[in-house]
């Protein structure tokens, strides 16, 4: 128990993350890589789902995330003639691991293509959205809706012209 208060700590206080939130929520979360903000708004019952992946969440017990982005959400004046039905925070192992990030840009280098796969390596690591996944000698971007996956996909392939991106979704069954 010491050890995830000491890194609560590190990461900042609750009303510090709480404050911190706001402003990238605030500045429009939606599109940025640290934290992502997911809001998924249901009209017919007037209320919305949101999810924030922040590697800040690292050590801060589920009820306190949950507490900081309803504080944040209040804080920020969004959604507030909404009803917030559910609030998940993850950091960005926790979502790759629970399903929160379902579509990846992978790259698709074929042996004797024209652009070396350093290059294509490189124009992965330059993208600043979505959560870098690495291992098993292969890299993927991974992002939480098809919107976040296809914007990314659309500035790597101006990055690097050619059929050397694709989206994959995973699914779960």
């Amino acid at each position: 128990m010491a050890a995830s208060g000491k890194r609560a700590e590190k990461n900042g206080s609750a009303a510090g993350l709480t404050v911190a939130l706001a402003d990238a929520i605030r500045q429009n979360a939606h599109h940025r890589t640290d934290p992502i903000v997911v809001i998924d708004r249901i009209d017919e019952t007037n209320s919305a789902h949101v999810v924030v992946i922040w590697d800040r969440w690292e050590g801060v017990p589920a009820s306190q995330r949950r507490k900081t982005i309803l504080e944040a959400l209040t804080a920020s004046k969004t959604l507030l003639d909404l009803t917030i039905t559910s609030a998940i925070g993850a950091t960005s192992l926790e979502a790759f691991q629970s399903g929160l990030l379902p579509y990846s840009i992978v790259a698709t280098h074929r042996q004797g293509d024209s652009v070396p796969l350093g290059k294509l390596a490189r124009a992965m690591d330059d993208e600043e959205e979505g959560v870098h996944i690495k291992g098993g000698g292969s890299a993927q971007l991974r992002f939480p809706t098809l919107d976040q996956a296809e914007d990314a996909y659309r500035r790597l392939s101006t990055h690097v012209p050619g059929p050397y991106w694709a989206i994959v979704q995973e699914v779960r069954t």
